[in-house]
């Protein structure tokens, strides 16, 4: 019986590579969905079905060789990147949905008090972040009605007549 040690070097340094990663991701898709909810059940699904597929190739690899550690390593690089993607996408859900809120907080503040200089310039910039700039310009328009001197109004009033502000353009906020 032959020994290969190339083959055994190889099996071990696929192993420390996709073990580890494979366990770290497979924790963490369950975790985001079994105990924090911060994934849907969709986006575990999605996960699962990616999670199980890089581990039968990378199992595969390793079992019966034939792709070397660097093809072991894009896939479970490619399994980070998806996971990557996937919190990104969930924190800027998380993101918006509080500044929605605080536009809701802003708009009850007005209509206590209507002479509200703050609660006009945060909704104003609360409404540039969400890329809503015609209601920015007219939040930001009337709190420098009430405060002309205002540089900060001022400055974000221009950020908003320029369309400049909020998220990536491709992030649908509505």
């Amino acid at each position: 019986m032959d020994f290969n040690v190339s083959l055994l070097v190889e099996t071990v340094i696929k192993l420390i590579i996709f073990m580890p990663i494979m366990g770290l991701v497979g924790w963490w898709l369950f975790w985001a969905w079994f105990s924090d909810k911060e994934i849907t059940a969709e986006e575990f699904g999605v996960g699962a079905v990616l999670w199980a597929v890089a581990f039968c190739i990378g199992a595969r690899s390793i079992m019966l060789g034939g792709w070397s550690s660097f093809t072991v390593l894009g896939f479970v690089y490619l399994g980070l990147l998806t996971v990557a993607v996937s919190q990104y996408l969930h924190w800027r859900r998380v993101e918006l949905q509080h500044l929605q809120s605080e536009v809701t907080r802003y708009q009850r503040a007005i209509e206590k008090d209507s002479t509200a200089i703050a609660a006009y310039s945060l909704l104003g910039q609360t409404y540039l972040k969400l890329r809503r700039f015609d209601e920015a310009e007219a939040a930001l328009q009337r709190a420098l009605e009430m405060d002309p001197e205002s540089k900060d109004d001022r400055r974000f009033l221009e950020k908003a007549r320029r369309r400049e502000g909020g998220p990536p353009k491709w992030w649908h906020t509505d």
